[in-house]
């Protein structure tokens, strides 16, 4: 089962009824939906006194083995926080999926494209195979040398590519095009002129037009699922990750964001053919 928590408003601008409403309205409605054996609880929260009442939340939850999506201005308790889920799986699919698509629309001869993948712990090295139609200079910058190593012999062997594998920082200086979507947490030696895609915001400064979040439309079957209060990411993430809705795996973003300002995939591969 997955939770849904939401906040419901006291629309009563009279000041009287406003009290009673608060005072002797119920606090928590709740109903349930299911789709592809996915059971949906959906818990909207009245606040009263400007405070939520988590002890009827936690009542509510507190025997429920359910993920945990909840609204932007909800701030959970600590019990229920570790239940919360977060889209970092699908974050960075959304990543891997706006970078290749913008190099299939680029359409750039594969002599003159550099792209470095940037993924320290190698735990994106599946990711490789999808970068070989559209570069024959690739970089990839790891700790995980070994397993770099072991898939581009493998795509050495398949397509006659050679790959570049370093645990150098330094490597990535000639890229044009750079793909980490695992959060950045050091500084790059990268130019202004670099289009960075990552899958967090990252923590560090970073050079150039730095894609780390993203924007989807919501699949037509989704739609009367997701409440307005809930991130679309966070839904998909979910029954994708925990209730293998495996086409979802290949969503790809409408919208690039870069320090506030939202690219299309169209804007950001019109961009990179200047190089």
């Amino acid at each position: 089962m997955i939770d849904l928590l939401t906040l419901k408003d006291i629309n009563e601008k009279n000041p009287i009824k406003h009290f009673l409403l608060s005072k002797f309205s119920k606090s928590i409605f709740t109903e349930e939906k299911e789709k592809d054996h996915i059971q949906f609880r959906y818990i909207n929260i009245m606040k009263k006194n400007q405070k939520i009442p988590w002890n009827k939340v936690n009542k509510l939850l507190q025997n429920s083995k359910s993920d945990i999506l909840c609204a932007d201005n909800i701030s959970l308790p600590d019990e229920l926080e570790e239940k919360k889920y977060e889209p970092i799986l699908f974050k960075k699919i959304l990543c891997q999926n706006a970078a290749i698509e913008t190099l299939k629309k680029a359409n750039i001869s594969d002599t003159s494209l550099k792209v470095s993948l940037l993924d320290f712990d190698g735990s994106c090295y599946e990711f490789l195979k999808r970068l070989v139609p559209f570069s024959n200079q690739i970089r990839v910058i790891t700790k995980n040398v070994a397993v770099y190593t072991s898939q581009a012999e493998l795509l050495m062997e398949q397509f006659g590519v050679s790959i570049l594998i370093s645990d150098s920082l330094s490597w990535i200086s000639p890229c044009n095009v750079i793909i980490a979507p695992n959060k950045i947490t050091t500084h790059l030696p990268i130019t202004s002129k670099c289009v960075v895609f990552t899958g967090s915001k990252n923590s560090v400064p970073v050079k150039g037009i730095v894609c780390n979040s993203y924007s989807l439309d919501t699949p037509d079957e989704y739609i009367d699922l997701i409440p307005n209060q809930i991130d679309n990411k966070s839904f998909l993430g979910l029954i994708m990750e925990k209730y293998n809705i495996e086409h979802l795996k290949f969503s790809i973003p409408n919208l690039c964001l870069s320090d506030g300002v939202a690219y299309t995939i169209d804007n950001i591969s019109r961009y990179i053919l200047r190089f």
